[in-house]
């Protein structure tokens, strides 16, 4: 399947238009590189980008844009053929042919069921040869089919994994979990046939065992197998007395010498058989290098991206991305997304990660942590939970208790050893100040201290606390808050009883809400989420979809049970395991579970959209948590595959219409998207008519936003022109008028 490219939004572009997505990964671990004139591609652990020397851009390439996934394993380009082929662990092969990118099956040609990984690519005139878990895949770069597949060419006609490949004086030497093998390429020889297969052994100087790398060298050929040592061939094996022992992962040869790389180091081995090790602040854990034709070294590096030397000293090129795709929660303040890495397992233990935080403003990533020298804080790790009081931001963490970063960016931890905190270690001997969530008040911050004494307080802005203390032990336990006015409404940990803790601070009155008839009538009593809608509403995600409290300010007396939300004849997303909902400004509900997100209108009775790994660019089902940029509408989706965004078509709003934005505006001939109007009044009527004041269009605001498809009522598109654009508020007493062009 062939699908035409253009990557119009670049790395840095701060809109998007309605029903579009973008990624948000992290583009730290980069593995894979290849040269394609000025451009070097780079593949990172969900997807691929390149930097142009000649013009200094940076462009990620993703399923948005066609690939098929992100799981590459190797690259490869044919300067011959101009084409980049992009492998993958599915077995998979997609093709980049100047701005078309071509979607290849190859796992129709695999017939197993194991792994299918293509390990590495070379060329060799017309074909290229796919190194995979299964064999070899002889593929025509002219005709782009697999033309033969060498599967059982193993010892006594089995399947082989073949690691890596080189072509050699016409012959193929493939590196082999059976050792090296070979084969001419020129002669009429079948291939199919494992006999026809030279297997080199002892009597040839290198041990017939798993041989992980090859490369060409000098005219020669170098092969390592792990563990044992490296072995040069120029007609006869011998081992060499260098770099032994080593756990070598990538080889290849470079014009005067050949780089290896083994346990985390680069190194060279020049002409004259010495080795050289490679040392540079900015490379940290190389997985590939490449030199382009001026002698510049280009390095895939595990934790700076696409490193080189380029412009003189090594320096990154690689996009503007978190840190870390591992996320746990995500906070939306003002026009910005922070994402937090932390995370903690079973009871809350905390899984001691010290990436920091990262933060998403005006289309780029700024990343704060000890690596990044920004948050020189190493023994504050696992941040759980952000938000603001004031100016001041507050973080939360999984066993080291409050972070407080002022306005002036003084930085203050509050623990269980800061003078008049209540907060409670809950083992003295390690760090487990657990503070699993935090909410901002009108008097202060809300804080939970998970499995303390007293698992609830306020951090007043006078610096005093207050402290909560229940009867209920189960209430020992919250992990999530949310404030419900007057009412403090905490998820209990799952493992732990799991339920709702309602409380009321003002007289002490609690009450614990669970699946029981009268008392909750929870779906499930593992509650994963809590979000309060636009109209008071209160809703529940739990193992087993969706219930709703109506009206959550009468839940602390008398019978209560919620509401389970009918969709399709069935209770919603029941079976479903919910894990995060976020409600838009249109009162639209995002539910995210472990087999991809929901869009339920308002009452929870229509579905607009769903979105899984199938039909959209999520890189997993799991959703860990949403959160959504109101001012834009821009809807974050945490993974635990990473990070993506999608613009949604719902804003928060105001009564009155206030800087109203239509974008994308022109619209160009080869847009086929929807186009956003924002900033409009609450649920305001929109009309589109022609200059004329033909009637195109109608519809209503999801909040401040409306769309519309670029055509009328008929499915036409517009003609070529200026379109008026009428806007009114529900009364009529505000108004707007704008203008849209469109171009065919």
């Amino acid at each position: 399947m062939g699908l035409t490219i253009w990557w119009y939004y670049a790395c840095g572009q701060e809109n998007i238009p309605v029903g579009t997505w973008r990624t948000h990964f992290s583009y730290n671990d980069t593995r894979h590189i290849a040269i394609a004139g000025d451009v070097i591609y780079a593949s990172s652990e969900n997807g691929l980008y390149y930097f142009d020397k000649e013009d200094n851009s940076i462009a990620k390439i993703s399923k948005i844009d066609g690939l098929q996934g992100e799981d590459i394993s190797s690259l490869y380009y044919s300067n011959d053929h101009d084409l980049l082929l992009i492998g993958y662990n599915s077995g998979n092969l997609d093709i980049i042919k100047g701005q078309e990118i071509i979607n290849i099956d190859l796992t129709t040609h695999s017939q197993i069921n194991d792994s299918k990984t293509i390990n590495h690519v070379v060329g060799f005139q017309s074909y290229a040869y796919l190194a995979t878990d299964f064999g070899v895949l002889k593929f025509d770069l002219k005709k782009l089919e697999v033309r033969e597949t060498w599967r059982e060419i193993g010892a006594g006609a089995s399947t082989l994994r073949v690691n890596q490949g080189v072509v050699f004086h016409d012959s193929l030497f493939l590196a082999t979990d059976e050792g090296v093998i070979a084969a001419n390429l020129v002669r009429n020889i079948n291939l199919l046939d494992h006999q026809n297969w030279i297997r080199f052994g002892v009597a040839d100087g290198i041990p017939q065992t798993s041989t992980r790398i090859i490369a060409l060298f000098d005219d020669r050929l170098i092969a390592g197998i792990s563990n044992d040592a490296l072995y040069l061939y120029d007609g006869q094996w011998q081992m060499l007395d260098i770099l032994n022992g080593a756990s070598y992962t990538f080889a290849t040869g470079l014009p005067d010498r050949v780089a290896i790389i083994q346990d985390e180091q680069l190194s060279f081995i020049t002409s004259d058989l010495q080795s050289q090790p490679f040392a540079n602040e900015m490379v940290n854990k190389p997985q590939e290098v490449i030199e382009d034709k001026e002698g510049n070294l280009w390095i895939a590096d595990g934790r700076n991206g696409l490193v080189s030397d380029f412009k003189g000293p090594f320096q990154k090129y690689a996009p503007s991305g978190p840190f870390s795709n591992e996320v746990f929660r995500l906070y939306h303040h003002r026009n910005s997304i922070y994402a937090l890495p932390g995370g903690y397992g079973a009871s809350l233990v905390p899984l001691g990660r010290e990436n920091g935080y990262y933060v998403y403003t005006n289309g780029e990533w700024n990343n704060y942590n000890p690596q990044s020298s920004d948050l020189n804080i190493p023994e504050f790790k696992d941040i759980v939970d952000a938000t603001h009081i004031g100016s001041d931001l507050f973080l939360a963490s999984a066993g080291y208790g409050l972070l407080q970063i002022k306005d002036n960016n003084e930085k203050v931890i509050i623990d269980e050893n800061t003078p008049g905190s209540p907060l409670e270690n809950l083992e003295a001997a390690q760090k487990r100040t657990i503070i699993p969530a935090i909410a901002p008040g009108e008097d202060g911050l809300w804080v939970l201290n998970y499995g303390a004494t007293n698992p609830l307080h306020i951090y007043k802005t006078d610096g005093s606390w207050q402290s909560y203390s229940f009867n209920l032990s189960t209430a020992k336990y919250p992990v999530a808050i949310l404030l419900v006015h007057d009412h403090v409404w905490m998820v209990i940990d799952p493992d732990r009883g799991g339920g709702i803790f309602v409380y009321n601070p003002a007289d002490g009155n609690g009450r614990y809400l669970t699946e029981l008839p009268d008392n909750g009538g929870l779906a499930n009593v593992k509650v994963r989420a809590l979000a309060l809608d636009l109209e008071g509403l209160v809703w529940v995600g739990t193992d087993n979809g969706v219930s709703v409290f109506s009206d959550p300010y009468t839940v602390l007396s008398g019978s209560v049970d919620a509401i389970e939300p009918i969709f399709e004849n069935r209770d919603l997303l029941t079976d479903e395991k919910v894990t995060a909902i976020e409600v838009d400004g249109g009162n639209r509900k995002w539910i995210g579970t472990t087999n991809g997100v929901w869009l339920i209108g308002d009452n929870g009775d229509e579905q607009i959209a769903y979105f899984n790994t199938s039909n959209s660019p999520l890189p997993d089902n799991n959703i860990i948590d949403i959160t959504i940029n109101q001012q834009s509408g821009e809807v974050f989706f945490a993974t635990s595959g990473g990070m993506v965004s999608y613009r949604g078509a719902a804003t928060a709003s105001k009564p009155e219409h206030a800087e109203v934005k239509i974008f994308p505006n022109p619209v160009s001939a080869n847009f086929k998207g929807t186009v956003g109007i924002s900033g409009l009044a609450t649920d305001a009527i929109i009309k589109i008519t022609d200059i004329s004041g033909k009637l195109i269009w109608q519809t209503q605001a999801n909040g401040g936003t409306a769309t519309w498809h670029v055509a009328d009522y008929n499915g036409r598109r517009a003609a070529t022109g200026v379109y008026l654009v009428f806007s009114a508020s529900k009364d009529g007493k505000d108004t707007f008028v704008g203008k849209i062009a469109v171009l065919n």
